[in-house]
């Protein structure tokens, strides 16, 4: 397994987690299940849960909605939430 980014950086515990699963929804189109499941293995068991809740909020809300309420309160600049 390739060394994946695991966002640890991201203080933000929903923006890391989203992150996270973006990142490997991507690894499963571009590489097949094999990369996914390697790299949702570098996840301890409450890690991947919380990468399995997020799932299902990306599932019932969409992906743009899903963004723009994790971004919500975050102020970037030159970024725009609503429209990127």
């Amino acid at each position: 397994m390739k060394n994946y980014n695991r966002f640890d950086d991201i203080q933000d515990v929903q923006l890391r987690v989203y992150n996270r699963v973006m990142l490997m929804a991507n690894l499963l189109k571009d590489f097949g299940p094999d990369a996914s499941i390697g790299y949702a293995g570098l996840f301890n068991d409450s890690e991947r849960k919380q990468m399995y809740i997020m799932q299902q909020y990306i599932l019932q809300k969409g992906t743009k909605e899903t963004k723009k309420a994790i971004t919500r309160e975050m102020e970037f600049s030159g970024y725009d939430a609503e429209t990127d």
